[in-house]
């Protein structure tokens, strides 16, 4: 049933999980009234990166803007684009009471190719680099051809703190409960306050 999940996949999923886990009860106070839950893709223009960012969004059923809700960001989130593996997750574990309604938010990588950037794999393979890359590694661009990869790290760090986070927190009028509720994929570290 499984066998197209990478074990990177399976990792960041029990992670995921872990995580909510600690932070929910398994005990709830009567059955709400289900409506469906919602999960689809959107995008966002990034002025620090000078690109559109497609993400993913997955909403509780009965999701009420009034109510508070953890969220959950993902830096990967286009694992999840074509396998509707978060959803059903998601709605399990909500559905079961194992876990609070909880917010998904999951931003895409970019993937293209950093043009001028090459590097020499261990079996000696020439290996061309991926702008995601130098997203989340701040590495040293020292070389004029890279001059376009110059603050990609910082840049991508204030996409998520000043772009992305901000006006999903405003579309679904929701604030962010300690300094980060909880951030998967590739270790970032975003100063909020």
């Amino acid at each position: 049933m499984y066998e197209h999940l990478s074990m990177y996949k399976i990792f960041h999923i029990a992670l995921f999980v872990l995580m909510l886990n600690t932070s929910y009860s398994c005990h709830s106070k009567g059955a709400p009234i289900y409506s469906e839950s919602i999960f689809y893709i959107d995008s966002i223009y990034s002025n620090n990166l000078s690109e559109y960012r497609k993400y993913n969004i997955y909403l509780p059923k009965g999701f009420d803007r009034e109510k508070k809700y953890k969220i959950i960001y993902g830096a990967d989130g286009e694992m999840f684009k074509d396998v509707p593996f978060i959803k059903a997750t998601l709605d399990s574990l909500i559905n079961n009471h194992i876990i609070k309604p909880t917010i998904y938010i999951g931003s895409y990588s970019n993937h293209k190719i950093a043009d001028s950037t090459s590097t020499i794999s261990m079996d000696g393979k020439k290996l061309y680099l991926l702008y995601r890359n130098f997203e989340y590694t701040d590495r040293d661009i020292q070389r004029i051809e890279d001059s376009l990869l110059v603050n990609r790290f910082q840049n991508h760090m204030l996409y998520f703190k000043d772009e992305l986070i901000v006006k999903l927190e405003n579309k679904f009028n929701q604030k962010i409960i300690s300094p980060i509720d909880y951030f998967t994929g590739f270790r970032m570290e975003l100063d909020l306050e």
